[in-house]
């Protein structure tokens, strides 16, 4: 769609709802760079030239800001490219609590079952095999603390066909020394879904409750489970079933625009979530782009989602499957692919 239409199409909408998730649902398709259109396009080959892109993006972000309310306009930084050869699939991610210069990744499924450790300084990735574990379907990683100590969660989640038994988490301390060649699974959780098997990419862990959350994938509106965590004996593994919060409601469906892009189908399907416990924010990402949610006093993940979730803008990632966040608020994102680039948001929360 042309920014001319688009505009037309805003000032046709009668009311400050409809405007918002008209605005919204085009959020992370022009919004982040002005003036530029989506996709990196060639601002002459619609047949404008750039004077009106520049007018025509401006314009758009005005407009995102007054529709939108909540909706977050922040400067992204791209600080790292991921080396393909030891991240073809980064699925997800984690910063490290001994060094915030260090980011956690793994690999998707057909991948090892390895952490590798990002030096933001240097750029270089260290291997670390996970001893005794299996990647059948890595889909997120998560950190957390436990005992007043930096852990891992790697999240055995994935499951295309919904046909899985169970599910596996992997927790094991945060290596404090990412030159080390191996580490090893402390405690296996095996889980399992109150009714039937779901796909699932997105799991964190809330430290100050000690409960493992996790949203499903593949549904029109993704459902939320959470678990409390046991005592995290060491070769200990665990049985234990999910319960069912509910729906997710608030991501919007994709438009049709988006569902002429590659993945656009699943546009709002959440690919990666991550918890900022400084900030009691709640960070989701989907092919889309990120969106957070402030927890209140109640501690209430679900209501917090659905009636508190605002987009954040996003930079347009090939594959967007990484989210992980830091003490000071910031939120990293990444992609599956080639020269996956790695970006930083600041600021990102939702001021009302």
């Amino acid at each position: 769609m042309k920014h001319r239409s688009s505009e037309a199409a805003v000032e046709l909408l009668s009311t400050r709802t409809a405007a918002r998730r008209f605005v919204q649902a085009r959020f992370s398709r022009a919004f982040f760079i002005p003036g530029i259109p989506a996709h990196g396009a060639s601002p002459r080959a619609s047949g404008y030239d750039r004077e009106y892109w520049v007018l025509a993006g401006l314009k758009q972000l005005i407009l995102a800001i007054v529709l939108c309310g909540p909706a977050l306009l922040h400067a992204a930084e791209r600080i790292a490219v991921l080396d393909h050869r030891r991240l073809p699939e980064a699925s997800g991610m984690a910063v490290a609590a001994h060094d915030p210069q260090r980011l956690w990744f793994i690999n998707d499924s057909g991948n090892r079952p390895e952490l590798i450790a990002l030096d933001l300084d240097s750029g270089a990735h260290d291997r670390l095999r996970v001893a005794g574990s299996k990647n059948r379907d890595w889909e997120d990683l998560a950190a957390f603390r436990y005992g007043g100590e930096p852990w891992l969660a790697i999240a055995d989640i994935g499951d295309n066909s919904g046909k899985r038994d169970h599910i596996i988490v992997y927790l094991l301390p945060e290596p404090p020394d990412p030159s080390v060649r191996e580490v090893e699974v402390h405690t296996t959780l095996e889980l399992e879904y109150p009714k039937k098997a779901r796909d699932a990419e997105s799991l964190a862990i809330d430290s100050r409750t000690q409960t493992l959350y996790l949203l499903s994938k593949r549904e029109k509106h993704p459902r939320l489970y959470r678990v409390a965590l046991p005592a995290l004996r060491k070769d200990v593994e665990h049985k234990l079933t999910l319960s069912d919060m509910g729906k997710l409601k608030s991501i919007p469906a994709p438009s049709d625009d988006e569902r002429a892009r590659p993945y656009g189908k699943f546009a709002g399907q959440p690919t990666g979530m991550t918890f900022m416990e400084q900030q009691q924010r709640i960070a989701v990402l989907t092919y889309r782009g990120v969106y957070v949610a402030e927890l209140d006093d109640s501690g209430d993940w679900l209501a917090a989602l659905n009636d508190r979730l605002c987009p954040v803008s996003t930079p347009l990632l090939k594959q967007a499957e990484a989210i992980a966040g830091d003490t000071l608020g910031r939120i990293y994102v990444s992609s599956e692919g080639r020269d996956a680039p790695v970006y930083r948001l600041e600021g990102a929360s939702c001021d009302r």
